[in-house]
């Protein structure tokens, strides 16, 4: 039979607590990994194309390009997103495969979305401009972050982008 003395047990507590605060520490600086203060980073559009049209709508991808100028890499855990196009309405997303956005490097992601924005191709090709049919848009996202102690970054684009007709059998 075994009896804990007293000094025994406060060692023993004093060892729980110590565990606790290492884990506590090392819990820390996993999310600081991630700086507070970043810069946003550039979302380029580099492409929209019309994959399918149909009588309730149409089904688009998008190519975007996420440009960090921050030279801490960015755990990113999903992405959501407005895309509004000229004039035509908007299409509203998530992207959902965890990525890395590289510090100081970029990732390029393509998004598939069904809109219902308007009632046909060419309704939508009437608002193009120029000999690249290029349509005006206003992208704004945000980066839901890994990191459960950091709010979403915003990022947000506005430009023209080529609108690419790529409907089997045309």
């Amino acid at each position: 039979m075994s009896t804990t003395t007293g000094g025994e047990a406060r060692g023993s507590r004093r060892l729980g607590v110590l565990a606790l605060a290492v884990a506590v520490a090392m819990s820390i600086q996993a999310c600081s990994s991630v700086p507070r203060r970043l810069a946003a980073p550039q979302a380029n559009l580099l492409s929209l194309s019309v994959l399918e049209a149909r009588p309730d709508g149409q089904l688009f991808e998008l190519r975007l390009e996420l440009v960090n100028p921050n030279s801490a890499e960015i755990p990113v855990v999903r992405m959501d997103f407005d895309l509004r196009l000229g004039g035509e309405g908007r299409l509203i997303g998530e992207y959902t495969v965890p990525f890395t956005l590289p510090g100081l490097g970029s990732y390029t992601l393509s998004v598939e979305i069904f809109s219902a924005i308007v009632s046909s191709v060419s309704r939508l090709m009437a608002f193009t401009q120029g000999p690249n049919n290029e349509l005006a848009y206003d992208f704004h996202g945000e980066l839901v972050l890994n990191a459960s102690l950091r709010d979403p970054i915003v990022v947000s684009q506005r430009g023209q982008v080529p609108l690419i007709i790529a409907i089997e059998g045309r």
